[in-house]
This record gives C-alpha cells, sequence and structure tokens, in this order.
C-alpha cells in the first residue's frame, strides 16, 4: 500500500499537482514508518522523494529537511557507495547549486561522481547528467571568482526562494 501512495504521489507531482502529492507521499511515509526500521532505504527513498514535492512548492527550508533526512539514513548503510545514495548527492548539489553555494555543491557532485564511478556505466544517464553538472559548476565557480563584484542578497531582501519572507528568515542559515 505505501508504494501504491508513493506511485500516486510522483503521478501527481508530475502532471503538477504537488499539493495532493504531498497527502500521499505523507501516507506512504507513515506505512513505512511503521514498517521499517528508522534507517531504512525505504524510508530514505521517501524522504527523498517527499523532499522533491516540497521543493517543486517553492518550500525550500522543508525540502532539504527532508532531503537531509535521506542522506544520512543512506549514509548510515553497511555499503556507503550505493547509486541510490549518488542520486541523492546529485540532488543535493543541485538544490545548493540553486542556492548560489557553488563550492559545497561542488563537493556533493564530487562525492556523486565518486559513487557513479564505481556503481554506474559511464553511459548510464544519471552519470552523464553528473558530468554535466560538473561542467556547469565549473564555470559557474570560475565565473563567481570573476564576478566578486556581482550584487548580493540583503537580510531584509525577499527571499529567492519564493516563500515571500525575508532572506534573513528564510534561507540565509541554510
Amino acid at each position: 500500500l505505501a508504494e501504491s501512495y508513493n506511485n500516486m504521489a510522483e503521478l501527481l507531482r508530475l502532471l503538477g499537482q504537488v499539493s495532493e502529492s504531498l497527502l500521499y507521499h505523507q501516507k506512504s511515509i507513515r506505512i513505512r514508518e511503521k514498517v521499517f526500521p528508522a534507517n531504512h532505504p525505504e524510508i530514505a527513498m521517501a524522504y527523498g522523494n517527499i523532499s522533491a514535492s516540497y521543493i517543486k512548492l517553492k518550500d525550500i527550508k522543508t525540502g532539504i529537511e527532508y532531503l537531509e533526512r535521506a542522506i544520512r539514513i543512506r549514509e548510515s548503510q553497511h555499503n556507503p557507495v550505493h547509486a541510490a545514495l549518488g542520486n541523492l548527492y546529485l540532488n543535493y548539489a543541485a538544490l545548493l547549486y540553486f542556492l548560489k553555494k557553488i563550492i559545497e555543491a561542488k563537493e556533493y557532485l564530487d562525492s556523486c561522481l565518486s559513487i557513479y564511478k564505481q556503481t554506474l556505466p559511464k553511459e548510464h544517464p544519471n552519470y552523464l547528467a553528473a558530468v554535466q553538472f560538473c561542467n556547469t559548476l565549473s564555470t559557474a565557480n570560475s565565473k563567481t571568482k570573476q564576478d566578486a563584484i556581482s550584487p548580493k542578497l540583503g537580510r531584509n531582501d525577499p527571499c529567492y526562494c519564493g516563500s515571500e519572507k525575508k532572506y534573513k528568515a528564510c534561507c540565509q542559515n541554510l
């Protein structure tokens, strides 16, 4: 049943009905948390999925919280070199890039690529996406160093995540 709820949630998210998808994700997670131990990969997968829905709703903080939970679970597994952890690192790197935290994003992307090199063939779409993203980050990192005079977001400016809160009360401390 939890898997069915998760599938419905993912379908609704893809169809743009993100608020409704969260209801199904939450049902799926409640079942999984009753059935599996707290550090089970199924729970990590569910947290990663619900994270994507929150991020799509521009609730970046909650999305990050779920994504970090998923990463902690996957990192605690006996075999930390698993493509699923690489996927979470890639998602986290993309989110950090969106938040303009280029150096941190590069660290997670490097971890992702390290895992992918051990677990995926070089022609795998995830591996290729990570390599392409690495090139994007390298360009962004060199641009950031060159454009030291680029305008910075002030504490009292509206947050860029779309929450309509001030930056200082939203994403400044992420």
